[in-house]
């Protein structure tokens, strides 16, 4: 826009991109469901005193661009496989319906540095074949000693578009059950506060239902 015709321009109203300003990003910080994409899947190794870990890092967008990263811990230090996060691995699979992660290669992701306080670009070995694939996933907040505000937790996985959860894919069902049943027990209990010593006590919650397991034993027949 030029000098000469600036007092000519005029904007007229757009809903869609008002709504989209409101949803431009940010990180997830409340309890429910999500959609969307698998931002990088980071092969994650500890290393301390105790020993090694094995981990992968998650790193989810949802559709209205709320990031969150996730560490599912595969292995603790000590060399015993974490069966947890093994079977989440398995469920996340399912989900996506493919037969196995590839293994892991380096790439290039975006990573949020602590001490230059802004996104870099960074080399990391990541199971690029997960990357871009879309996932839903379900969200309860956590708050653990330490940390000044509860974060998220990675519930529970579920088929993107069908809302399927994966002992229901591998079943071949075509309509969704245990979601509901996660999504009122995340209703009943958003927060999960693992804090011994809580400053502000909390309120009391109402007697919930126990929930469908988040992840369960998985075969290796995935209907593809």
């Amino acid at each position: 826009i030029t000098n000469s015709n600036r007092s000519k321009t005029m904007f007229k109203i757009n809903t869609q991109q008002a709504r989209a300003y409101d949803q431009r990003g940010g990180y997830i910080n409340e309890a429910g469901k999500y959609t969307g994409i698998i931002k990088a899947a980071v092969w994650h190794i500890g290393e301390s005193p105790k020993g090694r870990s094995e981990n992968i890092k998650l790193v989810f967008e949802s559709d209205s661009k709320q990031k969150a990263t996730f560490f599912i811990n595969t292995s603790y230090q000590n060399g015993i496989p974490n069966d947890g996060g093994i079977q989440t691995i398995n469920a996340l699979l399912v989900c996506l319906r493919e037969r196995d992660s590839g293994d892991p290669a380096s790439a290039t992701i975006t990573e949020y540095n602590p001490d230059s306080k802004q996104d870099e670009q960074v080399q990391r070995e990541c199971f690029t074949k997960l990357h871009n694939k879309r996932i839903g996933i379900v969200v309860q907040m956590e708050w653990q000693d330490g940390q000044d505000k509860p974060q998220p937790r990675l519930y529970s996985l579920f088929e993107a578009n069908t809302e399927l959860t994966a002992s229901e894919v591998l079943d071949q069902k075509s309509q969704p059950e245990k979601l509901g049943k996660i999504m009122a027990y995340i209703a009943e209990k958003p927060l999960h506060d693992k804090r011994k010593t809580q400053s502000v006590p909390q309120p009391p919650q109402r007697q919930a239902t126990q929930p469908a397991a988040p992840v369960s034993y998985i075969s290796d027949d995935i209907p593809l």
